[in-house]
């Protein structure tokens, strides 16, 4: 998408940190739209890829996809979802197994039922771009 000069963008959906966005995304609803593209296109792959590591028992693998995870839903207003990855990744190397599937399966609970939130706010963000394109 083309970028756009200084725009103040309203986000809206009450199930993301609406607070936080504005803040993180300020003046650049284009830089927004460009990371929630991003994590709707890559956020299944990087559940995929943490399920895995927690399914192989792989501490390292768990620490480093759970670092991204935290970082990655961030972008998009889950700081619920980033507390509990900052959770998990702080447990990885001495936590119990039970405890990682816990908060496994919590930040997986969360992502799902935030991804039409994500959807919506992402549908929005390209409408409003493209409103204010030549």
């Amino acid at each position: 998408m083309k970028k756009v000069p200084a725009i103040s963008f309203e986000f809206r959906h009450q199930a993301l940190d609406v607070a936080y966005l504005q803040r993180l995304y300020q003046h650049q609803p284009s830089y927004a739209f460009d990371m929630f593209e991003g994590f709707l296109s890559e956020i299944g792959a990087r559940i995929a890829q943490l399920g895995n590591a927690i399914a192989e028992n792989n501490r390292e693998q768990v620490k480093y996809y759970a670092h991204q995870l935290r970082a990655f839903t961030g972008i998009v207003g889950l700081t619920g979802v980033q507390s509990t990855s900052e959770r998990l990744e702080c447990c990885s190397m001495a936590g119990s197994p039970d405890t990682i599937a816990q908060l496994f399966g919590e930040i997986s609970t969360d992502i799902r039922q935030a991804m039409q939130p994500v959807r919506l706010e992402f549908e929005r963000l390209q409408a409003f771009l493209q409103s204010r394109e030549p």
